[in-house]
């Protein structure tokens, strides 16, 4: 199948093997659709998922198996790519044009 990703057992497994034993898997998914902002990342760092893969330190095959972007990783594609972190994970990083809950304060005591 030429042009279509073929994601082997041996290519997700080689995946999970390489990545940090504390590695949260929750945000991989076995599929060949790779998430519109890795996508975005992938052309900002030169349009070459290995190029990509290679800088962030993981296999070329878990930039296909992301659910969402691991936290570990959003700081050093940021910095790699320019892509603000808000974009990859807002649940993290909110926008900074987001407003920020003012901290509950209590009323100052008068002593009446």
């Amino acid at each position: 199948m030429r042009g279509k990703l073929n994601l082997s057992f041996h290519a997700v497994n080689n995946c999970f093997r390489k990545m940090s034993l504390t590695t949260d898997f929750r945000h991989c998914i076995v599929g060949s659709m790779m998430l519109k902002v890795v996508k975005e990342a992938v052309k900002a760092a030169g349009g070459n998922a290995s190029k990509l893969a290679r800088e962030i330190k993981v296999p070329r095959q878990c930039l296909y198996l992301w659910k969402q972007v691991p936290a570990e990783h959003v700081l050093t594609i940021e910095r790699v790519t320019g892509i603000p972190r808000h974009r990859m994970r807002s649940d993290l990083y909110p926008a900074a044009d987001t407003p920020k809950p003012l901290p509950r304060t209590t009323a100052p005591n008068t002593g009446l």
